[in-house]
């Protein structure tokens, strides 16, 4: 239900409609039957009269334009106030329907600024001595009014800003204030809505705001008010706890995948020696077969083939039991270029076969790029990528190691790029997952030795791919020296 209230006529008359739910008036009647029922003490002393001479007094006593037709209807008018000695006050009306005592009866508020000075209630003083920031616009947004937590919030005064437009909306936002403006204008409330806005010196702001269209006697919507709270140290909190709550599932995730990689681990120690036995034996028959199949180009075409894939199950075996072992590092400071630039030579030939350009950049080293590592499975991981990046290329593609230093985070950062068939999306996320592979005859643990060795170094893997335009693999490694 609306409480309803009497506000005296003032310059801002038109605007205090709008202000009456937030307002608390002391001055409170309670008519039933056009008889006055109740008074608040405030009222009593604003009318310097005792209770028992105005409990059950007609109300047109005090209010001698309110006849009964006008209290049933919950209407706002203005109409006149009579006190003591004669006086008279030009007030705003404004009724609601209460029960008091089980019967209906009509609640009456009155604040008045024609009263005695220790009654006298300045509505908008009360109003904007709020701890909310409180704003008040024409409905071309010119500012009507602004309150000391404005001038706080935003750094701008009220003599700065009044008939002006207020200059805290960022350009880029200007758009979406009009679009809120034609919402308000046609009388609808735009509650709660968070945005930025700017301080004088240029600072963005995080605000929640609430907006409501402000009515004059007609129903025609005259300005606009608007309750605002700086939440930007709220935003802040949130957004610290959000990338926490990222980093914790991050974490969590990761001691997921070393409980699996540990249990993957023991079993597959105790499995090594039971399948190489065998295979170590499958192996020399088959040499021994081969041997004395020599005249028989069949057979030794047979053999070869047996050897091979006996070879790669062995391989296979070796770096399953490399991915599932805890990793321990030889650390010592290396020159990460030097160490791209050996991979990259290694690397020539293969590249050449496929007439892809291969090449490092920077071009030199200039000795900014040292860092504490395992070379020899840092090197691994520079190669796995490096094929993987040339298999991915047709003829004049190019396949590029670059380096760079971010200073402000400590970082070293080192990607391979390469202009080739590009990655799925729906393939982004599974490239560290053992055995995940969309190569005919991979084994899909390439990459994910490589991740295991990186996330050793307490470093972070990060990959942008386009079908068509290539790929993109990000390796963070920390800047230790």
């Amino acid at each position: 239900m609306r409480l309803l209230s009497f506000i005296d006529h003032t310059a801002y008359k038109d605007l205090y409609p709008a202000f009456n739910p937030l307002m608390v008036s002391k001055f409170d009647v309670i008519v039933s039957q056009d008889n006055v029922k109740f008074v608040s003490d405030a009222g009593l002393h604003f009318l310097q009269m005792r209770k028992q001479d105005v409990i059950d007094q007609q109300v047109d006593v005090f209010f001698p334009d309110l006849c009964k037709d006008i209290l049933s209807h919950e209407k706002f008018f203005r109409t006149r106030l009579r006190i003591p000695h004669d006086r008279e006050l030009k007030v705003y009306v404004d009724v609601s329907l209460v029960m008091y005592d089980g019967v209906d009866s009509h609640l009456i508020k009155v604040m008045s600024c024609g009263a005695p000075s220790d009654m006298a209630i300045d509505p908008c003083d009360f109003l904007f001595q709020s701890a909310d920031v409180l704003l008040v616009q024409s409905i071309d947004r010119r500012i009507i009014k602004i309150n000391h937590a404005f001038e706080r919030m935003y750094g701008w005064n009220e003599q700065e800003l009044i008939g002006k437009t207020p200059p805290i909306v960022p350009h880029d936002l200007e758009k979406e204030t009009e679009a809120l403006l034609k919402i308000l204008k046609k009388g609808i409330d735009v509650p709660g809505y968070e945005t930025i806005r700017l301080h004088k010196n240029g600072r963005e702001l995080h605000v929640s705001m609430t907006s409501s269209p402000i009515f004059d006697t007609t129903n025609r919507v005259i300005a606009i008010v608007s309750i605002m709270r700086d939440i930007t140290k709220h935003m802040r909190t949130e957004q610290e706890f959000s990338k926490s709550v990222t980093e914790l599932k991050r974490v969590q995730q990761r001691l997921k995948e070393r409980e699996k990689l540990s249990i993957i681990g023991t079993m597959a120690a105790g499995m090594a020696h039971e399948i190489r036995n065998p295979l170590t034996a499958i192996q020399g028959f088959v040499k021994l077969i081969g041997d004395e199949s020599k005249d028989n180009p069949i057979v030794s075409r047979y053999v070869q083939v047996a050897l091979s894939e006996a070879k790669r199950a062995n391989q296979i075996l070796v770096d399953f039991l490399q991915l599932a072992r805890p990793r321990s590092l030889v650390l010592q400071t290396v020159s990460l270029w030097s160490c791209v630039h050996e991979v990259v030579v290694s690397l020539g030939p293969q590249a050449l076969r496929k007439n892809v350009h291969i090449y490092v950049e920077p071009s030199f080293d200039d000795h900014s790029f040292f860092v504490r590592l395992d070379e020899n499975q840092m090197k691994q991981v520079l190669v796995n990528l490096g094929q993987n990046a040339i298999e991915a290329c047709t003829p004049h593609n190019e396949v590029k190691f670059c380096l760079y230093k971010n200073e402000e985070k400590k970082e070293i950062l080192l990607e391979v790029r390469d202009t080739g068939s590009g990655i799925a999306p729906y393939h982004l996320g599974h490239l560290d997952v053992p055995f995940f592979s969309t190569k005919q005859g991979g084994t899909g643990l390439g990459l994910s030795i490589s991740y295991a060795i990186i996330e050793a170094h307490e470093g972070q893997v990060e990959v942008d791919s386009t079908l068509g335009e290539g790929t993109i693999f990000r390796i963070h490694l920390k800047d230790q020296c």
